[in-house]
């Protein structure tokens, strides 16, 4: 079992909606996860089709779930919470995109936490695509009610 497997399974979401293929770091500052768009994923069919690309709202619920859902979840568990499964609400967004995402591109975001408190939670967000190819950036907000 993957080391924060555990993270990903409290994520409240059923396996077509959860944006999380695994979870590379997380500490009391910022958390690294990574996930791809697959190629046969519906939406593609009609997102452009023929030149399929990732929506923006889904690299935002992305990096949402990995910013803001399992980071939250990690501060939690940090603070000796036992959270078996949260529910999330997302408050805010704001996101700037600045490349395309295409299917099989393999993503990293990185929260960084700007603060947690009473399970209110705000980060910024960076993603990347390959390398180092920064696509979206922004800053995130919401809370784990449980």
């Amino acid at each position: 079992m993957k080391k924060y497997q555990a993270l990903i399974d409290a994520l409240p979401y059923g396996p077509s909606f959860r944006f999380v293929d695994e979870v590379v770091s997380a500490d009391a500052e910022s958390i690294v996860a990574s996930y791809c768009f697959k190629k046969d994923w519906p939406v593609f069919q009609d997102h452009f089709p023929g030149n399929p690309v990732v929506p923006g709202v889904h690299l935002t619920e992305c990096a949402a779930q990995i910013g803001l859902g399992l980071h939250g979840l990690y501060l939690l568990r940090e603070q000796g919470e036992t959270v078996e499964e949260g529910q999330m609400a997302f408050s805010e967004s704001h996101m700037e995109f600045l490349k395309p995402v295409y299917p099989d591109d393999i993503l990293r975001v990185r929260g960084d936490l700007i603060y947690f408190r009473f399970n209110k939670i705000k980060t910024r967000i960076s993603i990347y695509k390959g390398a180092e190819a920064l696509v979206a950036k922004g800053f995130l907000s919401g809370m784990i009610v449980f």
